[in-house]
């Protein structure tokens, strides 16, 4: 049947996949509404997928990291409390050796007459061991603060070079170092003029600036080294018997040319005998 012109033309579905064309074989306009994908994925690239992947290992890593730097910083605020702890502990526990080593002395010397005992009396035997159990526990600088007391209350004796070179004895040795540890004490600028060492342990001990004249250091277990900066050597005698100056126990920098070592210079025994007196002020006596 022949349709009118005037009428309407019918679509058709003839085009290319589906689409609707006209009667005149045009494709109409697609007036569908567009799928739309609602999960957002569907534009995204490998770059994309990995930054959602690494984003959140990289925080978790730097997190990680802060946790342990701080776990690490932590543990070492501890280390570092313990040690200021124990060294706190170590300074009250010597510091109360040396109190009751002192207070110990002092009574033997005025309760007890020390200074008057003979040699074999148990007193002088008490007086050293306390003396040797008193420097096993100290550092250096009580060491040298209980050499110093000895040597002030007349305990370690006194003692003088002769023409001979021989150490004669002007005090009693009341209390003998022979063997006594003194390792590592610190008798700088101590007066120890005359003192009798012989024999003590003094390997390390500082004797810069200390007034070592006519002291006796025969058998002590020194280093010629840690004589170079005393402040006096003036007849002192060595560790292997010769007396100061030694060819045979030479002492670094110090030679006849420098028995006294004043303000940084040396003296000889010439210059000190011409210079007036004194010519320094002593360590403190």
């Amino acid at each position: 049947m022949a349709q009118r012109p005037d009428a309407p033309r019918s679509a058709r579905t003839d085009g290319p996949q589906g689409n609707l064309l006209s009667s005149n074989g045009q494709p109409l306009p697609n007036t569908q509404a567009k799928k739309t994908n609602w999960t957002g994925f569907a534009k995204k690239t490998l770059w994309d997928w990995m930054q959602l992947l690494i984003i959140p290992f990289v925080f978790a890593v730097g997190t990680l990291w802060f946790n342990a730097q701080q776990a690490n910083t932590s543990l070492e605020v501890g280390r570092q409390q313990h040690a200021s702890d124990q060294q706190i502990a170590t300074d009250q526990q010597e510091e109360a050796t040396l109190n009751t080593y002192i207070n110990d002395m002092s009574d033997l010397l005025i309760n007890h007459n020390l200074r008057s005992s003979k040699p074999d009396d148990e007193l002088r035997i008490v007086a050293r061991a306390k003396t040797f159990i008193a420097l096993q526990k100290l550092d250096g600088n009580r060491k040298g603060g209980i050499i110093q007391f000895l040597y002030e209350a007349q305990l370690i004796g006194y003692s003088y070079i002769d023409a001979n070179g021989r150490a004669v004895i002007v005090n009693d040795t009341i209390i003998n170092l022979y063997g006594v540890d003194s390792n590592q004490a610190d008798l700088s600028q101590t007066y120890l003029e005359r003192a009798n060492l012989e024999g003590a342990s003094l390997e390390g001990a500082n004797f810069v600036d200390a007034d070592l004249r006519e002291a006796n250091l025969r058998y002590a277990k020194i280093k010629q080294e840690q004589l170079s900066k005393a402040y006096s050597l003036e007849n002192t005698l060595l560790p292997d018997g010769s007396q100061f100056p030694s060819k045979t126990w030479p002492i670094p920098g110090r030679d006849a040319k420098c028995v006294r070592w004043v303000d940084g210079n040396c003296m000889s025994q010439q210059e000190i005998e011409r210079a007036p007196t004194p010519i320094s002020p002593p360590p403190s006596p």
